[in-house]
């Protein structure tokens, strides 16, 4: 099973993206469960990373 994901702006501008591949049989609801598992953990890290840059801005 692969997956992916793009963060975008309200422009349409990609700010990230990223994706990976699981070796396996999935039925349709697991499968849909790691996909919400792993947009979880990429929109954490990029909040995160979006703080840190306001940070360094002195925001």
């Amino acid at each position: 099973m692969g997956y992916g994901v793009i963060i975008r702006d309200d422009d349409g501008f990609v700010l990230g993206g990223g994706g990976d591949f699981n070796e396996g049989r999935f039925s349709v609801l697991e499968a849909e469960c790691i996909a919400l598992e792993k947009i979880i953990e990429v929109a954490d890290k990029f909040w995160v990373m979006w703080l840190l840059k306001l940070t360094m801005l002195g925001w």
